[in-house]
């Protein structure tokens, strides 16, 4: 927690974030009810309304007296999936297929493997897994929990990774919403609870924590922000919330009277 203090009392800026979210679409009810569907029904799922920057598409910053450069605003990454590619496809009498399909915004490397069957040649299997490894110099990560219980606080971990040959100075900045409130610790006050500022060095990274408390149920968006002279990155993401409690057992013993 004094970690939290310390990032939070670091500096302030007049910009802030706003806007919110509505849930209440059907997927949206049965998670929140912790209920798995099976069906082969379409069940609607509505996108989030995520915050927004305000000086959007570019923004200007002022640290220390010195102007940023106005940066193009970053590729929003919000496309995170587990697995990418699960699909079968018929080839006719070729060997070949190319399928052009968008990369998911994940910082990591995808590995795929295929097999193939056919009448004529009967299974075939890929000899070695193809890789694709997707990068880049300067972006931020964030650590959530699968999910929280309504009521609960929740510290978001910015993890920034810088790999470029310079010491960066960035902002980052978590887009306010009417989904959660920030907290501050020990009662203390700052002057702008979603901005934190600090130095990253080269091929190095940081850590940013900003403690929140979720206000509503379901999947409360979560919108962040890295910027600096050099780079940037954003990131939208959700983390569930659901209703607390749980399945009590009781169990009554009795004893047979002896006439």
């Amino acid at each position: 927690m004094e970690m939290v203090r310390e990032q939070m009392t670091e500096g302030s800026m007049d910009d802030a974030l706003s806007d919110g979210m509505t849930t209440g679409d059907p997927f949206s009810v049965f998670q929140t009810c912790d209920l798995t569907v099976m069906t082969d029904a379409s069940v609607p799922r509505a996108d989030p309304k995520w915050p927004l920057l305000r000086d959007e598409p570019g923004f200007f910053l002022q640290m220390d007296g010195e102007h940023f450069r106005k940066q193009p605003e970053p590729n929003q990454r919000q496309n995170f999936p587990e697995t990418w590619v699960w699909m079968d496809v018929n080839t006719g009498d070729s060997d070949r297929m190319q399928i052009p399909l968008p990369v998911p915004d994940s910082i990591t490397t995808w590995t795929a493997s295929a097999f193939v069957m056919s009448e004529n040649l009967g299974l075939g299997l890929t000899e070695k897994p193809a890789e694709l490894t997707v990068f880049q110099d300067f972006f931020l990560s964030l650590n959530l929990p699968a999910y929280v219980i309504r009521g609960e606080e929740l510290v978001l971990e910015v993890v920034l990774f810088n790999y470029l040959q310079e010491e960066l100075e960035v902002t980052v900045i978590v887009a306010e919403s009417d989904a959660f409130e920030f907290m501050f610790p020990d009662g203390d006050a700052v002057a702008m609870a979603s901005v934190r500022r600090l130095l990253v060095e080269p091929e190095g990274g940081a850590t940013v924590l900003v403690p929140i408390r979720p206000l509503v149920l379901g999947d409360v968006p979560v919108a962040v922000k890295a910027v600096s002279s050099a780079a940037a990155d954003f990131v939208r993401t959700t983390v569930l919330v659901k209703v607390g409690g749980g399945t009590k057992h009781s169990a009554k013993v009795f004893t047979p009277r002896l006439l």
